[in-house]
């Protein structure tokens, strides 16, 4: 069998933070902002809104993004765009800034699932259930383990530690994701597509 190397082992990590932060993200962003600005549920339902619209809008738009750079390109700039967005949406006073700062998250995070999945089946030169399934399986423990987190993040730092308990999840993302990219085995093993990669 064909060894994985650690740039797979990096990019499932990497899935797991991804989904570690985007549901701690949707989960408490709308009480925070009702505790910080005193809005009425409806205007911070507004926000997660812009949040999910833009995510759908993304999705669609982000199929043909993809093909006009490289794939880990695409990958660092949706990270980094989305860490700060998330970072503003914690700690920035203006509810214009939060709001406009949703609908960059939601853009630039709807292609990183895909394409973190797409990179980590990449990094071997075929690709088996085997691998997908693992990819699958650790941005699935995410999901699991992010109530319980930031429930725990929550009781000892309040809602505003909450929320920024995806800001570092975010930032330790970008981390691995440098990391995987530094490693990564798909520009040598898929010379014809390396324009893609």
């Amino acid at each position: 069998a064909e060894p994985w190397g650690m740039s797979v082992w990096l990019i499932c990590l990497s899935l797991f933070l991804f989904l570690l932060a985007e549901p701690i993200f949707t989960m408490w962003t709308p009480g925070y902002l009702q505790w910080r600005f005193v809005m009425q549920p409806e205007q911070a339902a507004l926000f997660t809104t812009v949040y999910w619209v833009t995510k759908a809008t993304g999705l669609f738009i982000n199929q043909f993004t993809v093909k006009l750079m490289k794939l880990r390109t695409f990958l660092l700039i949706c990270t980094v765009v989305g860490m700060i967005s998330i970072a503003l949406i914690a700690n920035s006073g203006s509810t214009t800034a939060i709001l406009i700062a949703c609908g960059c998250f939601g853009f630039f995070n709807s292609g990183l699932f895909s394409g973190l999945m797409s990179y980590g089946s990449l990094q071997v030169s075929r690709s088996s259930p085997t691998l997908i399934s693992a990819l699958l399986t650790c941005g699935t423990v995410g999901t699991l383990l992010f109530a319980t987190v930031s429930s725990l993040v929550n009781s000892r730092f309040g809602l505003h530690g909450a929320v920024n308990a995806a800001t570092v999840a975010y930032a330790a993302l970008l981390l691995v994701l440098l990391c995987a990219v530094m490693r990564s085995r798909a520009e040598r093993l898929h010379h014809s597509t390396a324009s893609a990669v």
